[in-house]
């Protein structure tokens, strides 16, 4: 490995050197199978999106805790170089810090043309489809991939075009297609139907949870309606950490945090629904990872599969009088969930040695079996001896480097205000408003209307949820929430005397 930091990697002039390349050569070190005919390990890995540590958003993964955190390993000391969403996918497809792979922001290079000619050939994935593997992408890919192409080295490719998003993506927006569900039912269906095949399996499930825009599956939006006591203290954990502190001493602070007021108390109410939001949408991810390690176990595999479980970056509620983001080199934006279980992992183990995100890759790198040179260009050093408690600590980091970078200068000029873009905005037929009560087409994602002369832009996902009841005669009767209890009982009373009834609830994003 070697230690990357600004002063090795700048010139004189300022100019970042070109790392270099990855060897493309195949280096799987053979002795590490006890038999030539052993098949090589499977790997699962499980990405979610802006998932905190330190605001307890993991103590709602019941599922998740029994059945991969308890039966491996806890990194407590878990970062990522990036606290930022593109740049550190980035880091942990090509195991590069973000000055080596030049993806700074979600903006320049995220997907761009650098990016993929020079880097997307060396992810773990094309490495380990170039050695035998058959890999799978499902879920969020780059924020700024647009879904003309698959990358290089993907066997199976699922990937959501764009950001996070929970309904009314590329795929449809009926409930059966909550996104997370659609990823756990299509990785479910290929290790199904490739665990008996001889070659090696690698899945990468990157969920949108609990990221922005929070919906929650049908099942789980009134969860919390009436919380019990433990419930309502993970729903105030984030007013626990730094919450709203904004006085400091001159020079105690970056200049950021000192120049933020005090938060409002709508701002206040704004982070207590947040973080009910986010934690409510947890609860399918949960659900979708224990379904996936049970089919391994019903296949005879789990002695033979690795699973890793991590975020891009942490989260911030109020914390130092921010209201919500990401992006800070705070503990709350920096560390990340990072678990691991498998052959040889200890359960119930902790580790306190650092460990990064760009540990990623030279991580599944070594567990498929590559020599240890292959991670000789890699700005991250495989975790797995950390894992096994077989790690020299005193030959371990000590230190690392937090990145972030600024939006290119073509982006802060040259805009109109606030008001004219609007207006221009809600000019364009992707902006059209559908109706009242109406779901938005498929892959709209807002809607604009006018209020006293003024555009307003409003999300998809705001409309109230509605209950569609299609009875045996053919007569088919909407019933919304809006109408309150008593439009919902005469839907029911309808539904009850047909002779079969097929529910579908509409709730765009």
């Amino acid at each position: 490995m070697r230690v990357s930091s600004f002063s090795e990697q700048m010139t004189l002039r300022g100019e970042v050197r070109k790392p270099q390349k990855v060897a493309s050569k195949r280096t799987r070190n053979s002795n590490n199978r006890s038999s030539s005919n052993q098949k090589r390990p499977n790997i699962i890995i499980f990405v979610l999106d802006d998932q905190d540590v330190q605001l307890r958003s993991q103590d709602v993964m019941t599922k998740t805790k029994a059945m991969l955190i308890d039966q491996g390993v806890i990194f407590n000391n878990a970062f990522t170089t990036t606290p930022t969403c593109c740049p550190s996918r980035s880091s942990m497809l090509t195991g590069l810090y973000a000055h080596n792979h030049h993806v700074m922001t979600n903006n320049e290079n995220c997907t761009g043309a650098e990016w993929i000619k020079e880097f997307e050939p060396r992810t773990y994935g094309a490495k380990l489809q170039e050695d035998g593997y058959k890999t799978a992408f499902f879920g969020k890919y780059l924020n700024e991939y647009n879904g003309t192409y698959v990358p290089k080295g993907w066997s199976k490719w699922y990937a959501l075009r764009g950001n996070s998003r929970y309904y009314n993506y590329n795929f449809g927006n009926k409930p059966e297609e909550y996104f997370t569900d659609v990823i756990t039912k299509n990785a479910l269906e290929y290790f199904e139907a490739n665990a008996d095949k001889p070659e090696p399996l690698l899945m990468v499930l990157n969920f949108p949870a609990p990221h922005g825009p929070e919906d929650a599956h049908p099942d789980y939006r009134h969860y919390y309606d009436e919380p019990s006591l433990e419930q309502q203290s993970i729903l105030t954990a984030h007013r626990e950490l730094v919450f709203n502190r904004t006085s400091w001493q001159p020079g105690e602070k970056h200049w950021f945090l000192t120049s933020q007021k005090d938060m409002t108390e709508g701002d206040g109410y704004f982070t207590d629904l947040l973080q009910r939001r986010r934690l409510q949408t947890l609860f399918s991810v949960d659900n979708g990872i224990e379904r996936i390690i049970r089919l391994v176990e019903e296949k005879n595999a789990i002695e033979n599969t690795y699973f890793l479980y991590t975020s891009d970056h942490g989260y911030h509620l109020g914390q130092f009088g921010v209201v919500k983001g990401k992006a800070l080199p705070y503990d709350f934006d920096s560390r990340i969930p990072f678990y691991m279980r498998g052959p040889s992992i200890p359960a119930g183990s902790k580790r306190n040695e650092i460990v990064l995100n760009i540990d990623l890759m030279p991580t599944i790198l070594d567990i498929a079996g590559f020599e240890k040179k292959a991670e000789r260009d890699l700005d991250g050093t495989s975790i797995l001896k950390v894992a096994r408690g077989t790690q020299d600590k005193n030959k371990w980091r000590k230190y690392f480097l937090i990145e972030r970078g600024k939006f290119p200068n073509n982006m802060l000029f040259s805009k109109p205000n606030k008001r004219e873009y609007i207006m221009q905005l809600c000019q364009k037929k992707k902006m059209k408003n559908p109706g009242e009560n109406m779901p938005c087409p498929a892959r709209q994602t807002h809607y604009c209307t006018q209020e006293e002369g003024e555009w307003k832009i409003s999300k998809c996902n705001s409309r109230k949820m509605g209950v569609a009841l299609l009875l045996a005669n053919g007569k088919k009767v909407c019933c919304c929430y809006e109408c309150h209890k008593r439009h919902e009982a005469h839907c029911e009373r309808e539904s009850q005397s047909a002779d079969r009834r097929r529910r579908a609830i509409f709730s765009p994003e």
